[in-house]
């Protein structure tokens, strides 16, 4: 290839590449979610690319430890901003909509990436995760912020404490020469999960493919006058079709609140046919605020229903509260002596974000109060042991090594208690496994990446209390790996690990990943032995 089209992707052989020659070759991901979640906390908040927020505990299906209870109201709310009415009500009553109006027409169309919706994080130290909408067919530009919070703003205790999503929209720009608009309109609508993610470069999130009609479970009502002169709240209600029977009146009732008080809002739940053929329920909320740069609308969404007083409680914070209380949360977990910094933009905030991410997928478990790094906030909410051996050696230079011990535990801790995932190999005392809290599918080079993340961080660390506890784990780590490599009762070659897992087939094989990984842990150990003076140390060094 010659010419000018060659000019505009490849430089010459001595430069350096740079972040701009990547993304020549490869482009931004047009579809996407990012978890927004407080710090370790088991239940993730998801916000996908078109600002469509997921609160579903068990991610795509691989999160097993939160109560089936929970998951009955997973939930996915809807949100599209239009310019026109989309249930004008002349007569001044409670519109019910026809099918096909423009906010059940938003549940099925435009909801593939189309240029409109811009991702970023904002510039403080706690996660804001923010989409900014460009109104189809309007010059008006809405930012849609969203952060985390659990009641007190403190680290979390349990793992499972109410989790609370506060979302603000808020006008961030308009070109006033040619608007002609002079209100905007948020549809927000709560369904059932229905997304469905794949694997593929274009088109890997479909949305109400495969999984019928996605009604929430039970009616939603709206308490509260239209002007918000007092706090609104989206409330379960009773099944029964007619309005003078409506919420319940107990109970774990709240979907969704508004804080009252806010300037020029206008709020009205306006009930659907759209769902009518398959007998189910549907309600949109449909918030209206003025087309003005600085005008703003918030609500509090919790990740699954709480009561009257735990949300109130949050109402009373406003978002601006539960915000300072979050920052100042952030600001101390993230706090190290550490600080690397570099010119590239791209590279820089990878660094500063990882610890972030990082904090929001991981998990603290109610029914055993050890940590879980998990490898994903939605599609992979398991644990793949590789990962987070990167992710380990990350933190490690960032930093936080205290944060590595507290993830690397629960693997000392389930140390000799798993088959290894091969028909070649017995249980072993030193083979270290998945707990299987938060396993889905074992490989064989999971043993290795734990070894390999534990025995770096006490070179790394030269913590005496992990160097104390993992020392005997490590050496029984390490005589699992030398009895490997002695088997001989398969057909394969020896002096290497037998054939076993090594991917998410399950098909067993003697792949250089499986005996890489290996090398570099086995390697890794001897040398933290040795430098502890360790005999072990010289027994095992390759």
């Amino acid at each position: 290839m010659k010419g000018k089209k060659q000019e505009m992707f490849l430089k010459q052989d001595s430069s350096e590449w740079s972040a701009e020659d990547a993304c020549a070759y490869w482009p931004d991901q047009r579809e996407h979610w990012a978890p927004v979640s407080w710090k370790d906390h088991m239940y993730d908040f998801n916000v996908f690319y078109n600002g469509i927020i997921l609160a579903s505990g068990t991610g795509n299906g691989m999160n097993i430890n939160i109560p089936p209870e929970d998951q009955v109201f997973a939930s996915e709310l809807r949100i599209r901003f239009m310019t026109n009415d989309p249930a004008p009500e002349p007569d001044k009553k409670s519109a019910v909509l026809p099918t096909q109006s423009a906010c059940d027409i938003s549940l099925i169309q435009l909801l593939l990436p189309d240029g409109r919706h811009i991702a970023s994080w904002e510039k403080s130290t706690a996660p804001v995760y923010v989409i900014e909408h460009q109104i189809l067919a309007a010059p008006i530009l809405v930012k849609q912020k969203q952060f985390a919070h659990i009641p007190g703003g403190k680290p979390v205790k349990r793992g499972d404490e109410p989790h609370f999503l506060w979302v603000r929209f808020e006008v961030s720009d308009i070109i006033e020469e040619i608007n002609s608009y002079k209100n905007i309109y948020a549809c927000l609508t709560v369904l059932a999960p229905s997304l469905l993610a794949g694997m593929g470069a274009f088109n890997n999130i479909n949305f109400n493919y495969g999984y019928g009609v996605p009604a929430y479970p039970v009616r939603l009502v709206f308490d509260g006058d239209s002007k918000l002169s007092r706090n609104g709240y989206l409330r379960h209600a009773s099944p029964f079709p007619q309005d003078f029977i409506g919420q319940f009146v107990n109970g774990k009732r709240n979907r969704m609140a508004i804080p009252a008080g806010q300037d020029n809002v206008v709020v009205r739940a306006v009930r659907s046919q759209f769902f009518a053929s398959a007998n189910k329920h549907l309600t949109h909320l449909v918030i209206t605020f003025p087309a003005r740069v600085g005008a703003r609308v918030d609500f509090v969404y919790p990740f699954s229903p709480v009561d009257d007083e735990t949300i109130n409680k949050e109402l009373a914070l406003g978002y601006d509260g539960a915000f300072t209380e979050t920052e100042n949360f952030w600001r101390k977990e993230l706090k190290t002596g550490t600080s690397i910094k570099v010119s590239e933009p791209l590279l820089s905030g990878w660094i500063e974000n990882l610890p972030r991410l990082t904090g929001m997928i991981a998990q603290k478990h109610p029914a055993t109060g050890w940590y879980g790094l998990v490898s994903g906030s939605y599609v992979y909410e398991a644990v793949w042991p590789t990962s987070l051996a990167l992710q380990a050696y990350a933190l490690e230079f960032l930093g936080y090594g205290k944060e590595v011990d507290k993830y690397l535990e629960p693997y000392r801790l389930y140390q000799g208690r798993f088959k290894p995932p091969s028909p070649y190999l017995k249980e072993h005392p030193g083979y270290i496994g998945a707990p299987r809290e938060i396993s889905c599918i074992d490989w064989i080079t999971d043993h290795a990446a734990i070894l390999w993340a534990a025995s770096n961080h006490a070179v790394m660390s030269a913590d005496k209390n992990f160097i104390g506890r993992w020392t005997p784990a490590i050496v029984k780590a390490c005589e699992f790996i030398r009895d490997a490599r002695r088997t001989r009762n398969h057909d394969g070659f020896t002096g290497i690990l037998p054939p076993a897992v090594s991917n998410d087939s399950g098909w067993c094989s003697q792949t250089a990943w499986n005996n890489a990984w290996h090398h570099k842990a086995l390697k890794t150990a001897s040398m933290f032995l040795e430098e502890i003076g360790h005999p072990a140390g010289k027994k095992f060094r390759i």
